[in-house]
Parts: structure tokens; C-alpha cells; sequence
């Protein structure tokens, strides 16, 4: 209040799937129109796919905007992010982004002249959002002296040798397999891999892990390229897409592998409630060598800390779907999943100006508070690093992949009611055994995918400015 004069009243909806994730975009649409009093909400902060969604149907204001206010305040707009000088600045050193975060903003808006999704380290849930995996050391440790191609000299095998093979990028699908295959005890009495035997490698088979695994690549979904003609961007699909064909095969042969489980909710319930929470259980009761892609958040939940204090866990990146040649510059990936939550400003508030002094003095003055979080509450608490596992986390930090393919194979889907049409869900749909036949998949959806991005291009002029 010192700095910017500004008094915050917070509002919270309750945690319920009333306003669960893809539930609330009609429920801030409609607040925002419904409210117009001066008690009305300014500033909303919900899931990404929520927000996103709500942005499109013109619920939002444009941060970069100066049409608001009246007398001494009108067109006042306290965003540094909204000078040129800054995106000069960033566009060179992404590391002078002031505590925004700049290029994941520019991953959920169709314009370079609009923007209505606000994301900085005042949004903390926003890096507990990033995609790992988590590795169970006991078994590792078991495992590691018939797998691991490098050791210590004393021939002692810990999550060290692990982490190196990671390091020179061996960690990969085949890699995966090498280890589940490994591992794998049919101690559950089926003919087929079942939950209650000790696996490999564990996936649920949802939209999470899902997402994990396609957005976490290097593969384009959505393209994005400047076109100086028009000073803005063009976005459309590739006519074909062959890197999303052979992450398909390789995720077929990978789940066709000895060890691997894809956890459904008929195949595990036996575990927990959903697919997940049995992997979860499975993975801390030292049954599953790698306990699925989850969000790094996650390791805060009850089953983890337990196992911190009897044989721990490790973490790391999302494998490589296939093999690199050595001097590779290709890298881990990590992204941030649209349970993620940044904030906006309702696009009927008196208050624009006030709100971006609030919110941009927080963004600018939240590095410390994210940093002891993430470099001590997460490294040395939650996941009780040793040193090689803090070198890991610190990794995923700072290797975050864009998240526009994802956004926009979101936004496309909520918008027009196609959510089942969305890559990620086509390859959940199939246990990601669809391999091959993604092929014709895309080439029977691609043209109408074209179109309904377009649409949303276009919808953007109807969009507040």
C-alpha cells in the first residue's frame, strides 16, 4: 500500500469442480458481466485453460492498454512490461524480464498488440506447474548395477550414476524400457502387467501425463512466424507433422515394452480413486520405479514427504522420445501445465489503473519470495536434495519450453467443444498406442483445426483493445 496507494480485498471461490479445472470460464465471463457495481471484482486469478478461455470470449482487459481511467488517471498504465524498451531488453536477455514472465504471456494471446493473461513470480503456482518425473531411489539403487553403464570408482551405484546418464542425455524412451524391464516382477499372479506388480515406468492415462509428454518436446504443434507486412503474427498448423508420427510409434513400442503400465481408471482403482492417486500410492510403496509425469507441485502431497524419510526419491525432466547424436544442442524440455494460475483484470473495471500499479509492483517485487520457494522450500524440503538432485531442479527451471501449442490446442478445444480432438487426448484415447495411425488422424482433422484457429484469429479484433 506504501508503494502504490492501493488497498486489495481477496475473494476466493471454494475448491470444489463447480470451479474446477475448464469449469470456471463461464463462471468469470459471467461474473464479470453480471458485476458492474463498484464492489465488482477487478482482478481474477484462475487455472490457465480457464483464463485463456475467458479471454477469448472479450471477459478480459488488453494489459498493454491506455484507453482507461478518467481525469489524472486516464489512460495511465503502470505494466513496465508495456514499454518497448523492456521487450527490446528481453527479446536480447530473457533474464532482465523484471519478474514477469514475458514469453510464457506472449504464449497465450493471438495479437502482438493484445494481451490479457498476466503471469510473474507474484503468480507462485505458476512454476509448481512444470512437468517432472519422479524416480524411487530404493529401486534405482536395485536396479542400477545390472542397467547403468557408468558408476562410481568405489563401485558404490547411487541416483548420481542415474543423474549422469541424464546429463549426457541418455535418458530416453529406450533408456526407460532398459530400466523397467529391469525392474518388472509379475507379483500381481496375471498373465498381462497389472497394477499390483512392481513396474517400470507408470503413466496414468489422462490429459496430465498426456500433456507431459507431447508438450514437453521440441515437436511444433501450432506455429507461430512474424510477418512484417502485417507487424503481428502469423499462426497456423503444419500441413503435415511428421515429428508428432514418431513420437506416436515411439510411444506405441514404449508401452508395448516389458514393465511399462498405463494406468486407466477400470485397470487401477484397486490403488486409488484415479489413475494418478494409484501410480502415486504404487510409486511410495516402492512398486514402480518412475511414478508417472506429474507436476512439480505435487511432490508437497503427503505420500511423497513419506517416502523422503524412509528411501527417498529423485527428479528429473520428461524423457527424450528418441535417440540423439552425441554434440546434440537438442535439450530436456519442461512446460507449464494449464492447471498453472495467473491473473487478469476484469475488462468493466473502473479501477485499471490502480490495478496495474498493484499488480505490477507485485510481479516486479515477488523474485525473493518465488526464489526461497523454489530454490530452498522445494530443493532442500520437499524434495530434500542432495546436491545432485538441486542440479536437476535447477535444470527443469531454466529449460521451460513455450506453452502456446499447448494453449491454443486448449482454446480451440474448449472453445468449439472439441476438447476430444486435441492431440494429446487422440494419444490418451488409444493408451498411446495409436502409433502409426496418427497419420491419417491428422490428416482427417487438420484442415478443420486450420480453420478454427483462424477463427480465433479473427475473434481477436472483437477482442477489448
Amino acid at each position: 500500500y506504501l508503494e502504490t496507494k492501493v488497498k486489495v480485498n481477496y475473494q476466493y471461490w471454494p475448491d470444489t469442480d463447480e470451479y474446477g479445472w475448464a469449469a470456471a470460464i463461464d463462471k468469470i465471463y459471467n461474473t464479470v458481466n453480471s458485476n458492474t457495481t463498484k464492489d465488482a471484482p477487478d482482478i481474477y486469478s484462475c487455472f490457465v485453460v480457464d483464463m485463456v478461455g475467458a479471454s477469448l470470449k472479450g471477459t478480459f482487459a488488453n494489459l498493454y492498454s491506455t484507453q482507461y481511467g478518467s481525469g489524472e488517471l486516464k489512460g495511465k498504465n503502470y505494466f513496465e512490461f508495456c514499454d518497448e524498451a523492456y521487450q527490446a531488453e528481453v527479446a536480447e536477455d530473457p533474464e532482465a524480464d523484471r519478474g514477469y514472465m514475458y514469453d510464457y504471456m506472449k504464449s497465450t494471446t493471438l495479437s502482438k498488440h493484445k494481451m490479457y493473461v498476466l503471469a510473474s513470480d507474484y503468480f507462485l503456482d505458476m512454476i509448481r506447474a512444470f512437468f517432472v518425473v519422479p524416480v524411487n531411489v530404493a529401486l534405482l539403487e536395485e536396479v542400477l548395477p545390472t542397467v547403468s553403464e557408468d558408476h562410481n570408482e568405489d563401485g558404490a551405484y547411487t541416483i548420481d550414476d542415474f543423474y549422469s546418464e541424464v546429463w549426457d542425455k541418455k535418458w530416453t524412451y529406450n533408456r526407460v524400457a532398459d530400466y523397467s524391464a529391469a525392474i518388472y516382477r509379475n507379483e500381481g499372479g496375471q498373465a498381462n502387467i497389472t497394477i499390483d506388480d512392481r513396474v517400470g515406468w507408470a503413466v496414468s492415462n489422462g490429459g496430465l501425463a498426456a500433456s507431459g509428454i507431447v508438450y514437453t518436446t521440441s515437436i511444433t504443434i501450432v506455429s507461430k512466424t512474424w510477418d512484417a507486412e502485417n507487424n503481428d503474427y502469423k499462426y497456423d498448423y503444419p500441413a503435415e507433422n511428421e515429428e508428432l508420427v514418431e513420437l506416436a510409434v515411439a510411444l506405441k513400442d514404449l508401452f508395448s515394452s516389458e514393465g511399462i503400465f498405463c494406468a486407466t481408471s477400470s485397470n487401477s482403482k484397486v490403488h486409488g480413486d484415479q489413475p494418478h492417486l494409484a501410480i502415486r500410492k504404487r510409486f511410495c510403496e516402492n512398486k514402480a520405479l518412475f511414478g508417472d509425469i506429474i507436476l512439480i507441485g505435487a511432490l508437497e502431497f503427503e505420500l511423497y514427504q513419506s517416502l523422503k524419510k524412509s528411501s527417498g526419491f529423485g527428479v528429473v525432466p520428461v524423457p527424450l522420445y528418441h535417440e540423439i547424436e552425441e554434440g546434440s544442442d537438442e535439450i530436456y524440455l519442461t512446460s507449464i501445465h494449464n492447471t498453472g494460475r495467473p491473473g487478469a483484470i476484469a475488462r468493466n473495471t473502473t479501477k485499471f489503473a490502480a490495478c496495474t500499479a498493484f499488480l505490477n509492483y507485485q510481479s516486479t517485487h515477488s523474485t525473493d519470495i518465488l526464489n526461497y520457494y523454489y530454490d530452498y522450500k522445494l530443493q532442500y524440503d520437499i524434495a530434500d536434495g542432495p546436491k545432485s538432485t538441486v542440479e536437476m531442479l535447477q535444470y527443469i527451471r531454466y529449460n521451460v519450453r513455450s506453452a502456446f501449442d499447448k494453449t491454443f490446442e486448449d482454446a480451440i478445444g474448449s472453445f468449439n467443444d472439441q476438447m476430444n480432438d486435441r492431440w494429446h487426448t487422440i494419444m490418451t484415447h488409444s493408451n498411446f498406442q495409436i502409433g502409426e495411425e496418427i497419420r491419417g488422424r491428422y490428416a482427417a482433422l487438420i484442415n478443420d483445426k486450420k480453420a478454427k484457429l483462424q477463427n480465433l484469429v479473427t475473434e481477436y479484433d472483437n477482442l477489448p483493445g
